[in-house]
């Protein structure tokens, strides 16, 4: 079973980038299993990695999450799967594993994110 870790933040570096200024460069991990398992860990935000539970958002340090999930960095929201986009491994074998679609981004002015 594969495993990959995505960073996610505001740094050209990042593997899924978000552009909103309330997000971090390097804001946190998303390491997915080939099974579609997701363990988020936030890596020491300003404005800290949330995850929506029950109706409220709940501060998430580190843990599994479910991809329908909807996790927040800064003002920018979404759930996993919308985070993740191609990048999940749910394609079937030998289709577009070499080309994934490009990371989402967050609107500046907006923080809805764009795909």
């Amino acid at each position: 079973m594969a495993i990959r870790t995505f960073t996610i933040g505001r740094a050209r570096s990042a593997d899924i980038r978000l552009g909103h200024a309330t997000v971090s460069r390097l804001h946190a991990e998303l390491t997915v299993s080939g099974g579609g398992r997701c363990f988020l860990a936030d890596k020491c935000s300003l404005r800290g990695t949330w995850v929506r539970q029950d109706g409220s958002w709940q501060r998430h340090r580190q843990g599994y999450v479910d991809l329908d999930s909807v996790v927040r960095f800064g003002k920018c929201s979404m759930a996993v799967r919308e985070l993740m986009g191609e990048c999940l491994p749910h394609r079937p074998a030998g289709q577009g594993a070499a080309n994934p679609s490009p990371p989402p981004r967050c609107n500046r002015e907006t923080g809805e994110v764009e795909f």
